[in-house]
């Protein structure tokens, strides 16, 4: 009777342990999502201002794990590095975006 036991409670505790680890991370449908404001940062090696805001829009949508994500977003600051001997042309956008 012990040995039944004690083998349901092992069971029953690594059950539990797996289900934990299973949904830490992931987002409760249940309640509302959490609206906080973070930066994303894109950059465009052909300094256009457009591609780079477009990779700063897609890089706040991909820190979501659901694929209709909104994005909120501001611009925060543009930033870029041109000539030089190595010839550059790049450009930095960074936005302010609250992603739900």
């Amino acid at each position: 009777m012990k040995k039944n036991r004690r083998a349901f409670l092992q069971l029953l505790g690594v059950t539990g342990f797996t289900a934990v680890a299973m949904t830490e991370g992931q987002e409760s449908h249940g309640q509302p999502p959490k609206r906080e404001k973070r930066e994303f940062v894109g950059i465009s090696k052909k300094g256009d201002v457009e591609e780079a805001l477009k990779k700063a829009i897609h890089a706040a949508q991909g820190s979501v794990r659901h694929p209709d994500a909104m994005v909120d977003w501001s611009l925060k600051r543009v930033t870029g590095r041109a000539g030089g001997i190595a010839g550059f042309d790049e450009v930095t956008v960074a936005i302010e975006a609250v992603v739900s």
